[in-house]
């Protein structure tokens, strides 16, 4: 694992990049959240509080364990295809301390927070070998009794292309997946606007019992399935994965872009 820390810090450290860069990818100037993680980091790292100037040593022995810190930039020198972490880290720092953080300064910002914790992430991920190393933890979920409007409102807030569902709370029930296309096709079959209106009201398990809100199965695994495991499963759609004793439980959920 990463420096000195142990398997289940280095997965909360990696959960909360991954929040915050969500938030900076739904907000051109929002790199403040990416800037707090990269700050609690480095007071767990170097077990006090400082700055970031302060804090650079610990966090870039972090980033030192990806690859993608030092030895791809290198071997990548005079193409521009990357910037060191160093380099990114003093960027981000120094523009931190300007007073100009709006408009395409604070755009600038974002972008180069958000590359740096790519690195970060990365690295915190070197020694991830399961499914439960992977994955998101409690992911949305859709329920039956919703309505169709929500369900789209959650997929465009979060940009999610699939949203999992268990049709019947019955034991032995299966998850499913809601797709962006099936909602989109759903929604504008008809290209009425009144049409459009009731299915918007529409609950989601009515518009899936009458055959035009399509579901897609849902691939499960155990959370210590392999990442050998979870990579032959992935085939466009997301892996899901559920309590071994109990499948009716969604712990999580993979897809491409968390193993990448």
């Amino acid at each position: 694992m990463p420096c000195s820390l142990d398997h289940f810090q280095a997965r909360y450290m990696r959960d909360q990049l991954v929040a915050a860069r969500d938030a900076a990818f739904r907000d051109a100037e929002g790199f403040q959240d990416v800037l707090f993680t990269l700050e609690k980091i480095g007071q767990f790292l170097s077990g006090k509080t400082g700055t970031l100037a302060t804090y650079k040593p610990a966090i870039e022995g972090l980033a030192s364990q990806s690859c993608l810190a030092y030895e791809i930039p290198r071997s990548q020198h005079g193409h521009g295809w990357h910037t060191s972490f160093g380099d990114l880290y003093d960027l981000v720092r120094k523009a931190r301390n300007e007073a100009m953080h709006q408009g395409s300064y604070a755009r600038h910002l974002t972008d180069y927070s958000v590359r740096l914790s790519l690195i970060l992430e990365d690295a915190l991920m070197t020694s991830g070998s399961t499914a439960t190393d992977f994955m998101v933890s409690n992911p949305v979920v859709a329920f039956p009794w919703q309505p169709v409007s929500y369900l789209r409102e959650q997929m465009l807030t979060h940009g999610f292309s699939f949203i999992p569902i268990r049709i019947s709370e019955e034991a032995g029930s299966e998850w499913q997946l809601l797709a962006e296309c099936s909602v989109a096709k759903y929604l504008r079959a008809f290209n009425c606007e009144n049409t459009r209106k009731k299915r918007l009201a529409t609950q989601i398990k009515e518009a899936i019992s009458s055959k035009d809100l399509e579901l897609l199965p849902a691939i499960t695994i155990d959370p210590h399935s392999s990442i050998d495991e979870v990579i032959s499963k992935l085939d466009g759609k997301p892996v899901l994965v559920v309590n071994k004793s109990n499948p009716e439980v969604l712990i999580g959920i993979i897809t491409a872009f968390d193993i990448m």
